[in-house]
């Protein structure tokens, strides 16, 4: 199809050669219906749809739980990961009346000072590294707080095991010299 312009051009070009009468040059309209037909395949085949298709596929299947609020403290979006990790709450639903002590954590969220800084919370029987991100939206210019809430329980109990192991090595080095 990329070819139709170019066609055009060169029959206009050669027309004398060809001995054809011609009275327009047809490589303008040629660009239009070409242009017509990229434009009617982009939209039969959803080619502009992809990358926000995509961003809300991998927002909803990341492991992390994330969740997005906006300005007033609202939570706009949440993945499958949150809505399991943090059961009893919706979108729409004020997260200062959800899980007060992480709204009140994610208040610099929205200080334009400085960019929010990383924290770890206990959240029920479970540790998370919390990751606040401050977003704007190009439309009204308020932002938002994109939050990535990462399970490091295991992680946590983990090193809890190696302190002790480590600690009881150290122990049992220390009585070894001293015996000595």
């Amino acid at each position: 199809m990329s070819f139709l312009p170019t066609l055009a051009l060169v029959i206009w070009s050669a027309r004398g050669a060809l001995g054809l009468n011609l009275s327009f040059d047809a490589a303008p309209l040629m660009l239009l219906v070409f242009d017509g037909l990229v434009g009617l395949l982009i939209y039969m085949q959803r080619f502009a749809e992809i990358i926000p298709r995509a961003t809300l596929d991998a927002f909803e299947h990341i492991r992390d739980s994330a969740l997005i609020m906006n300005h007033r403290g609202l939570i706009m979006a949440m993945n499958a990961s949150a809505r399991q990790s943090m059961r009893g709450i919706m979108p729409g639903d004020e997260l200062s009346q959800a899980r007060p002590e992480l709204a009140h954590r994610l208040q610099e969220c929205f200080k334009e000072a400085a960019p929010p800084r990383d924290f770890e919370m206990r959240i029920s029987d479970r540790v998370y590294r919390v990751r606040p991100r401050r977003t704007s939206s190009s439309v009204r210019e308020r932002s938002h707080c994109v939050v990535l809430l990462n399970d490091v329980t295991d992680l946590r109990h983990a090193e809890e095991k190696l302190r002790v192991l480590h600690g009881d090595t150290l122990i049992r080095l220390s009585d070894r010299r001293t015996r000595n």
